[in-house]
C-alpha cells in the first residue's frame, strides 16, 4: 500500500506538469468537464471463456468516458483472483475489456467506475466462469446492472493529458488498510503502536506477536543486576526477551537491575515493555547500523554509522549466562559478550505486537511455568527444585506430577538403615512410596528418615523415598545418574556365620533401569527424595 499510494503522488506530479504544459484554454475546459457530476458506467455484458471474463462497458449521457477502474470478487473462498483485494484499470475506457487467470465454474463479481479526474460510483454484475457457459439471450449477453453504492476511492484529481498511459495508475483498494501504529500491516521502520519504531517483522503471528519496536529512548543505564540469582532466563531466540524479562523480575534483583528499568517504562500508552533476549538484542543492533534484517542468523556488525538516538556503547540484553553472567551487546562493533552483572550498561527497552485485520490483537499472556505451579513437561524445574520425571496426562488422586531431587540429599554414601531386622509392609508398587516411607521413618531406617524430613525449594516439605515402581520412572528418564535406594525391602533377612543380611531394591546409577537387590549396609548406594504435585496456577 505504501509503494501504490506513493506512485500515485508521483503519478500526480507528472500529470499537472503535463497538463500546464497544454494551453490555458484546453487545460480550462478540461476542468470545467470534470466538475460536472460523475456518471457510474453500464455494464452491457459479462462474455464467460476458458478462465476469463470479457466485460463489456458503456458510459451514458455525455460525460466522456476515460479510463475504467474495477475490482474483482467470488464466492467460492478458493477461487483465483488476480486482482487480489485491489483496483485495476484500463487505459482509455475501451468498449470492452477481459481478466484472466480466472477458475472455471466460479461465480465472480466485477465492480467497474468511471475515473475522469475523480472515481465515480460502482456498478456490479456477477457471471459464472467457464468455455462451456451459455450465454443468455444473445450473442453479447445482457447483464442487469446497478449502481454500487459502497466505498470507493479517490485516486486523483488531476486531468490526465491527451493519449497519456493512464494504465500506469497504481492499484488502490476500496478500503485502505490503517496505519501500523493503529492496526494496520507494520514493515520495519514504521511507528509503532507504543510510539517506537518497528525493527522486526516474523512474517507471520507467532506465540509471542509479530513485530518488535524498540522504545523512542534508552532507558537509565544501569547494572544488570540479580547477581547470584538463579540462571532461570537463559532463552536466546526472537520472541524470548519477555519470558526472560517475566523471569528474572520473580527474583530479588532491585529496583535499579536493567530488567526492571526496561519493564517499568510506560511509553505511547503502553506498559508491556522489556529487555530484549539476546537475538532481539542482535537484530535491534542490526537495524541501528541499517543491516538487512530478515536473516536471524546474521550477527550485527560495526559497519555503518548508528542510527540516531542510539549511543556508541554496551547495551544489556536479558539473557543469563550463569548466576554472576549476562550477555550484553557492543553497538559499536556488533559484537555480543557475557559479562558480570554488576557491570553498568545502556537500555533500550522493546514490546512484541500483533496486529491483524486492520486492529492490534491481544498476544496470549505468557504460560505459567511449572516451577511457578503451572503445567509441567518431564525434564522441567518442578515447584519443590527438583526435575520432573513423571507427567500424567490428567489430575490424579495423588496429584498430576512426581519431580525428584537433582542430587543425593545426603551428602555422602549412607547406609539405608535397618540392617538388622525385617521390615515388612512395604510394597513396590507405583504409588506406594509415601507409605512405604512413613512406615520405614518410624522405624528409624536411615534413607526414610533423611527423605522425610528433607524440605526442597519454595519450602516443599512433602517429599518421600520413592518405591521401586516409582524409581523405575526417574531411571528410565535418566534422571537417576547414580545407583539409589528404594523404600521398597527386598523380602526376608538372612543369618550367616552369626551376621544378619538385609537387602533393599535399587536402580539407577549402573543398573539404569534395572531392578537390583542390595545390602542395606552398602555405602556405594544414595538416597534421592521425589514428591508428588499438580498445578495449581492456570497459565
Amino acid at each position: 500500500m505504501r509503494g501504490q499510494l506513493k506512485s500515485l503522488i508521483v503519478l500526480s506530479c507528472v500529470l499537472a506538469l503535463a497538463s500546464c504544459a497544454g494551453s490555458s484554454g484546453s487545460a480550462r475546459e478540461r476542468n470545467a468537464t470534470l466538475t460536472s457530476p460523475t456518471v457510474a458506467p453500464t455494464i452491457t455484458g459479462l462474455v464467460p471463456q476458458d478462465g476469463a471474463l470479457t466485460v463489456h462497458v458503456t458510459l451514458t449521457g455525455d460525460e466522456p468516458a476515460n479510463t475504467w477502474f474495477y475490482q474483482l470478487s467470488s464466492d467460492n473462498p478458493a477461487a483465483l483472483n488476480p486482482l487480489g483485494t485491489g483496483t485495476a484499470n484500463t487505459s482509455g475506457a475501451p468498449e470492452n475489456f477481459t481478466i484472466s487467470g480466472l477458475t472455471n465454474g466460479a461465480t465472480y463479481t466485477v465492480r467497474v467506475a468511471n475515473w475522469n479526474g475523480e472515481v465515480s460510483p460502482y456498478t456490479s454484475a456477477t457471471s459464472v466462469i467457464g468455455a462451456n457457459v451459455a450465454p443468455s439471450g444473445s450473442a453479447l449477453p445482457t447483464t442487469t446492472t446497478s449502481p454500487d453504492t459502497s466505498a470507493t476511492s479517490v485516486v486523483s484529481s488531476t486531468v490526465p493529458p491527451s493519449g497519456s498511459a493512464i494504465s500506469a495508475l497504481a492499484t488502490t483498494t476500496t478500503s485502505p488498510r490503517p496505519v501500523c501504529a493503529v492496526g494496520g500491516d507494520c514493515v520495519v521502520g514504521d511507528t509503532g503502536p507504543g510510539g517506537g519504531t518497528v525493527f522486526y517483522d516474523a512474517g507471520s503471528t507467532k506465540t509471542w506477536g509479530r513485530y518488535l519496536e524498540f522504545a523512542p529512548t534508552d532507558s537509565a543505564a544501569t547494572a544488570f543486576g540479580c547477581l547470584g540469582s538463579t540462571n532461570d532466563a537463559s532463552a536466546t531466540v526472537i520472541g524470548s526477551g519477555k519470558a526472560n524479562s517475566s523471569e528474572i523480575s520473580l527474583n530479588p534483583c532491585g529496583p535499579g537491575s536493567a530488567v526492571s528499568v526496561a519493564s517499568s517504562l510506560s511509553s505511547g500508552g503502553k506498559s508491556d515493555w522489556y529487555l530484549p533476549s539476546k537475538s532481539e538484542l542482535n537484530e535491534l543492533c542490526k537495524f541501528v547500523h541499517n543491516q538487512q534484517t530478515v536473516d536471524i542468523a546474521v550477527p550485527c556488525n560495526g559497519n555503518g554509522d548508528l542510527r540516531s538516538g542510539f549511543s556508541e556503547t554496551f547495551y544489556w540484553s536479558s539473557t543469563e549466562v550463569s548466576n554472576e553472567l549476562s550477555w550484553y551487546q557492543n553497538f559499536v562493533t556488533g559484537q555480543q559478550y557475557s559479562y558480570g552483572k554488576p557491570a553498568v550498561a545502556a537500555v533500550r527497552a522493546i514490546r512484541a505486537f500483533n496486529n491483524a485485520n486492520g486492529v492490534s490483537v491481544d498476544i496470549a499472556p505468557l504460560a505459567v511455568k511449572c516451577k511457578r505451579g503451572g503445567a509441567c513437561q518431564v525434564g522441567e524445574v518442578g515447584p519443590g527444585g527438583g526435575v520432573v520425571f513423571y507427567a500424567a496426562a490428567t489430575p490424579q488422586t495423588w496429584g498430576q506430577y512426581l519431580e525428584i531431587t537433582t542430587t543425593p540429599i545426603i551428602p555422602y554414601h549412607n547406609h539405608w538403615g535397618c540392617d538388622t531386622f525385617e521390615v515388612n509392609g512395604t510394597s513396590t508398587g507405583f504409588g506406594s512410596g509415601l507409605g512405604n516411607t512413613a512406615l520405614l521413618a518410624d522405624k528409624g531406617c536411615t534413607s526414610a528418615v533423611a527423605a522425610n524430613d528433607f524440605v526442597g525449594a519454595n519450602n516443599t516439605s512433602d517429599w518421600f523415598l520413592p518405591s521401586d515402581d516409582e524409581l523405575s520412572y526417574a531411571a528410565a528418564a535418566g534422571k537417576v545418574p547414580t545407583t539409589a535406594w528404594t523404600s521398597s525391602a527386598d523380602g526376608k533377612c538372612s543369618v550367616a556365620n552369626g551376621t544378619t543380611y538385609c537387602f533393599t531394591y535399587v536402580r539407577g546409577g549402573p543398573y539404569g533401569n534395572n531392578k537390583g537387590s542390595v545390602g542395606r549396609t552398602s555405602n556405594s548406594v544414595d538416597t534421592y527424595a521425589i514428591r508428588a504435585f499438580k498445578i495449581t496456577k492456570a497459565s
